[in-house]
């Protein structure tokens, strides 16, 4: 597995927002499971669903959100920026170099909302113009896969 730390995306304002990148080792392009979090991505200790998704083929990214640890941003406000630095975070990681265009986000407790937050930047219709999509989920629960969750990315 080859790790990025404190990968800079400019957000359409300027502010820079770091993550850290995780993926296979070897040549390709992949899909991106992407998860953005106030909690310091680099305070706990990496979750074994990063290992699970690298080892799957999946190049998985870890942003702090802006305002928080080693992105910029002033003061965080909680859930103020997130419909707009989440639309920029998704078009950022499609066009990595390693990314095969294919994004998904996921998390849990306060890093889960932005996946729901329907993004108001895209000119389209309110009511219609960010479908949800439902995703099949598979639960492991054997030695190697100990309650996760697997879920398939949705394309683009």
């Amino acid at each position: 597995m080859r790790i990025d730390k404190d990968v800079p995306m400019t957000a359409r304002d300027g502010v820079v927002l770091r993550a850290d990148v995780y993926r296979p080792d070897g040549p390709g392009r992949f899909p991106v499971p992407l998860s953005r979090l106030p909690y310091d991505k680099n305070g706990r200790r990496r979750s074994g669903d990063i290992d699970v998704f690298v080892e799957h083929n999946y190049v998985v990214i870890m942003q702090d959100t802006r305002g928080r640890f080693a992105s910029e941003g002033g003061e965080y406000e909680p859930l103020v920026w997130e419909a707009q630095d989440g639309h920029d975070a998704v078009e950022w990681a499609a066009q990595l170099p390693y990314a095969d265009g294919n994004v998904g986000t996921m998390g849990q407790s306060s890093s889960n909302f932005p996946r729901f937050d329907r993004n108001l930047n895209t000119g389209e219709d309110q009511a219609t113009g960010t479908p949800w999509q439902t995703a099949r989920q598979t639960i492991f629960h054997d030695a190697r896969y100990p309650s996760h969750l697997m879920l398939p990315v949705i394309p683009r």
